[in-house]
């Protein structure tokens, strides 16, 4: 009996990494500028994903499994206390359709960086609509609250009620995190939607640039 378990720990062990073991989107914080980063990253045998920002280069990211997106969204949700600022400044994510009045913070903490990564994961291209920009808005106060320790830990509170629903149900009969919540992402439009199943990222999304590098 030793001997049979023994053969199949050398057997088990022996197996390529990516069998033994399913493959995860990496989450990690790097320094850059004297600021600081959250990167994403993913490999198998077939890709190798990489990006240092949300928006449209978050787009091949939304095609993996659905657990590898949501055990990624529970790591970025552990940056509920860095208050690092990061490196990337405020800009508007979807380009197409927003006309309306700009945001005036500049900056945003890696606090916030997580959760913009967050929507993405979790509405694909929806979240071009969803949240434009990565500030949050305070809709009681009519202030933006990107660097309010305050409000983000209460937005924190709405996001990690509404991933209890995620991790229960998956991508299935959900909606956005701050539906019906004081808060909102600066210049959200689509924001009662209910979303049946997880939403395909096309085309039509917003994402030209990106559309024509893949052609």
């Amino acid at each position: 009996m030793k001997t049979f378990i023994y053969i199949a720990f050398i057997f088990v062990w022996l197996l390529p990494s990516s069998c033994r073991s399913q493959q995860e989107i990496q989450v990690t914080k790097i320094p850059f500028k004297g600021k600081h980063e959250i990167v994403l990253k993913y490999a198998d045998a077939q890709q190798q994903l990489e990006t240092y920002s949300a928006g449209c280069a978050m787009k091949e990211f939304t095609f993996l499994p659905d657990l590898l997106k949501i055990k990624a969204i529970e790591k970025l949700l552990t940056f509920e206390n860095d208050t690092s600022i990061c490196s990337a400044e405020v800009t508007q994510y979807h380009t197409g359709y927003f006309k309306g009045k700009k945001p005036e913070s500049k900056s945003y903490t890696l606090q916030v960086s997580a959760l913009y990564y967050i929507n993405y994961l979790a509405f694909s291209g929806a979240s071009l609509f969803y949240s434009p920009f990565p500030v949050l808005y305070d809709t009681l106060n009519k202030r933006e609250v990107n660097l309010s320790q305050a409000d983000i830990k209460q937005v924190y509170k709405e996001y990690k009620t509404w991933f209890e629903h995620i991790k229960k149900n998956g991508f299935n009969n959900y909606v956005f995190p701050l539906n019906e919540s004081q808060y909102q992402w600066f210049g959200t439009v689509r924001q009662n939607t209910v979303f049946e199943k997880y939403p395909v990222w096309t085309k039509e999304d917003g994402c030209k640039f990106w559309d024509e590098e893949e052609q």
